[in-house]
């Protein structure tokens, strides 16, 4: 992929991720369905939908690490890896 292909899918990622955030704040707080317009669909959530919602948003979170990575690499920039922090007796 080039840069500029990259950056384009990365654009998309971050834009998806804003709108599959705000459905969920939507609907988790109290709300009872939210719609997503992707061009020419539209696509009603419900209360029934978050598990998909939070699965999305992890898959959304993976791509962009991903797109965000191959950009460095395309860059010439070394990426750094991700660390977890693990810390006992928090969940």
């Amino acid at each position: 992929m080039t840069i500029l292909e990259i950056k384009t899918d990365l654009t998309f990622y971050k834009n998806s991720k804003l709108e599959w955030q705000k459905a969920f704040n939507a609907i988790a707080t109290g709300g009872q369905s939210y719609e997503i317009r992707d061009g020419d669909t539209t696509r009603t959530l419900t209360r029934a939908n978050l598990p998909e919602i939070r699965n999305t948003l992890k898959f959304i979170d993976g791509k962009i690490a991903e797109l965000e990575h191959a950009l460095a690499e395309a860059e010439g920039k070394r990426p750094r890896p991700r660390r977890l922090l693990f810390i006992r007796g928090v969940k």
